[in-house]
């Protein structure tokens, strides 16, 4: 889980360096990083009632 998350904070990071003309990639950048806070909440969770 923690691999997974250090690949996808990296994506999410070099994603609009890559993309820098486009000019919603800030916006595009925050909705992955909600969505990637609202997985990992929901994931820790779901092992904290386990």
């Amino acid at each position: 889980m923690p691999l997974l998350f250090v690949e996808v904070f990296l994506h999410l990071v070099q994603t609009p360096l890559i993309h820098r003309s486009q000019g919603h990639h800030i916006f595009n950048f925050l909705v992955k990083l909600k969505f990637l806070i609202r997985f990992l909440f929901e994931n820790v969770l779901c092992v904290g009632l386990i």
